[in-house]
Order: C-alpha cells, then sequence, then structure tokens
C-alpha cells in the first residue's frame, strides 16, 4: 500500500481554501453563499465523473483516497485515455469553483492571499509527491508517462 499522506494533505489544502472562499462570500452575501455552496458539490462531482472514475487505480490505490472511493457512486466508465470532453469537465469546473469566490475574496486581502496560497501549495503537494507515486498511466501529468 502507498503512502497516500500528500493525497490527503492536498484535500484538506484545496479543502480550507475553498472554505475560505465561502467565509468570504458569507461575510457579504449569504445568498450567494449558497450559490457557491452548490457549485462546489456540482463541481466536484463534475471532476471526479470526468477524471476520476476514468484512473485505472481509482479503487485500488487513489493518492486522493476520497474521489476514487466516490467513483463507486458514479456510472462504470472504461479506464482509458481521457477524451477532450473530460479534459473540459475537469478545467471548467476546477476554474468555476475557484474562479467565483475572487471578487468576494479580492474586497479582503487577507482571505485573497490565504485562498491562493493554500490553493497553490494543494497543487504543489499534488505534482511533486501526488503525481510521482501514482499508477495512472493514462493521465498527462503521471511521472510515468512522461
Amino acid at each position: 500500500m502507498n503512502n497516500r499522506l500528500p493525497g490527503i494533505v492536498s484535500l484538506l489544502l484545496f479543502f480550507v481554501a475553498v472554505l475560505i472562499g465561502v467565509f468570504a462570500i458569507f461575510r457579504v452575501s449569504p445568498s450567494a453563499t449558497w450559490l457557491y455552496i452548490g457549485l462546489i458539490l456540482a463541481s466536484s462531482s463534475v471532476v471526479v465523473y470526468s477524471y476520476c472514475s476514468k484512473c485505472s487505480v481509482r479503487l485500488t490505490s487513489c493518492g486522493h483516497v476520497i474521489p476514487g472511493w466516490l467513483t463507486q457512486f458514479l456510472p462504470v466508465r472504461d479506464q482509458g485515455d481521457y477524451s477532450v470532453t473530460d479534459y473540459l469537465g475537469t478545467a471548467i469546473s476546477f476554474v468555476a469553483l475557484v474562479g467565483f469566490p475572487q471578487y468576494w475574496l479580492w474586497k479582503d486581502k487577507l482571505f485573497f492571499f490565504v485562498f491562493w496560497t493554500l490553493l497553490i501549495a494543494a497543487l504543489i503537494e499534488i505534482r511533486l509527491f501526488v503525481c510521482v507515486a501514482c499508477g495512472n498511466e493514462k493521465c498527462p501529468l503521471c511521472k510515468r508517462a512522461d
């Protein structure tokens, strides 16, 4: 069994960044907060479906643990090459998830700075530690695919 700590750490960093976004929005607009929470749930579901559900190691050695586990509850997809639609679904969902709170984060520069610091730390953690141990050779970020 591989070391899944980096994947869990990156998920926690990302989760805390998103929570900061939720809090920054809530301070100004409780109704927009509910919209963002809905966007978080929808975007996360699309990422797990579009990307994680095609991963060949999602049920055996998912570095992030939770997304791999969640794929069990989604329609079965063939493991293999990612399509343009898979990439677009993932990218659009990620941009929406990260982009939506920017207006409210910018109103408080400390929140903005902490949000982006945590997000960048999560992405660095993924690239340097999670991708290195991943066995999904169809993923363009997999070190074995280089």
